[in-house]
């Protein structure tokens, strides 16, 4: 709680401008409900692949559920219903973190077969059936039908 200076800065090539600006953070503290959906919203995007390699676990393997269930129980006890899925690789074109070189995989394999494409879903069932057995399923939410880069890839 209090005033506190916050200071932003912008760049642009070699020029840099830093803007202060003032937070005023006041005591305020979210009811205690069961139903927190009724009253707030609250939607993040969630991205188990690095929970995976964080933990150097197999990606959706039951170990791998297990750290998931303990990462997101703030999440689904703030409401949190909306599961979030990449269905291209590296939507953002580098711009996440990960020790991989596509730091951001699709939970849909794009498979290129000799004059077409098929698609291994297994991570996104995976993905989409645990999340809505933990009750956090009311939206899913897809991203992203056209990567940042400008190109796809595939196997």
């Amino acid at each position: 709680m209090g005033l506190y200076d916050l200071p932003i800065v912008f760049s642009q090539k070699e020029e840099k401008k830093e803007v202060v600006i003032q937070l005023n953070v006041i005591d305020k503290v979210m009811p205690k409900s069961k139903d927190y959906h009724q009253i707030f919203e609250c939607e993040l995007w969630q991205y188990p692949y690095r929970i995976a390699e964080y933990f150097n676990v197999e990606p959706f393997s039951q170990e791998h559920f297990l750290y998931l269930k303990k990462d997101l129980l703030f999440y689904k006890e703030l409401g949190g219903d909306i599961t979030t899925c990449s269905i291209c690789e590296d939507p953002w074109g580098g711009q996440t973190y990960g020790n991989s070189e596509i730091r951001y995989p699709s939970m849909i394999k794009w498979i290129k077969e000799e004059n077409n494409f098929s698609f291994d879903y297994q991570d996104f069932d995976k993905w989409v059936s645990w999340m809505d057995s933990q009750g956090m399923a009311r939206k899913i939410r897809l991203f992203s039908i056209s990567p940042w880069h400008e190109g796809f890839y595939f196997r």
